[in-house]
């Protein structure tokens, strides 16, 4: 009986070696990391239907510098004018950042962003681009875990922390706390220090953030910035 007519009574779908022997066997697949599922990409979990939810996020706050005494010198016509260039400016960014405005304050935005270097870049973008328009700002930057809030509002010491940068960041500077891992490189990350901020029991280590002096100069030499 030829291998044929016995596959064919027995029903096998096993296929032969072309060269004869034993049946081809399919290869054993490797596992690949690249292909195993992004966190946010897994099935949802039943026990995450709580009011809050633990997440690790990196946050911004940006404000103006002396909006206060600008309503007071210019009126609030002006100031309005002044608030919404800054909004223009920050939602075009951020759109192309990939990060989140999570709330307007007044003067001032918080940003939301899984990713610290993305956050990063849209603050040093954010401030280069206002101060090349005449507006001054400062930024804090603070990364770590937080309770998501009903889906989206942020409470936790790092939020905390990244307001406190921005209060005691000088005019045009961007101070960031915990980890900054893959900077952009036009983007310079100063020496650490460590400060105290109000509310805060312990020292904190910082670092401020310098756009690139060939960056700066390009934005200065373009009278059609921002």
């Amino acid at each position: 009986m030829s291998t044929t007519e016995a596959d064919d009574r027995t029903g096998s779908t096993a296929a032969a070696h072309p060269f004869g022997g034993s049946p081809l066997q399919p290869p054993t697949r490797q596992p690949d990391e690249r292909t195993l599922p992004h966190p946010l990409l897994e099935p949802p979990d039943p026990n995450t239907g709580r009011a809050s939810l633990t997440v690790e996020r990196s946050f911004a706050f940006v404000d103006i510098c002396g909006f206060t005494s600008y309503c007071e010198h210019y009126g609030e016509h002006l100031a309005l004018d002044l608030l919404i260039e800054f909004r223009q400016i920050t939602r075009a960014v951020v759109a192309r950042r990939a990060v989140r405005v999570s709330k307007w304050l007044g003067d001032g935005v918080m940003i939301v962003s899984l990713e610290p270097a993305l956050l990063a870049a849209a603050c040093a973008e954010i401030s280069l681009r206002c101060g090349m328009d005449g507006l001054d700002t400062h930024a804090g930057i603070a990364t770590g875990s937080v309770l998501l809030l009903e889906g989206d509002d942020y409470v936790g010491r790092t939020v905390n922390l990244a307001a406190r940068l921005c209060d005691a960041a000088a005019l045009g500077q961007t101070l960031t706390a915990g980890p900054l891992t893959a900077l952009p490189p036009w983007l310079i990350a100063g020496d650490p220090a460590l400060i105290a901020l109000p509310g805060m029991d312990d020292l904190v280590e910082t670092r401020a953030l310098e756009v690139d002096e060939a960056v700066r100069d390009a934005f200065e030499a373009n009278p059609s910035v921002a």
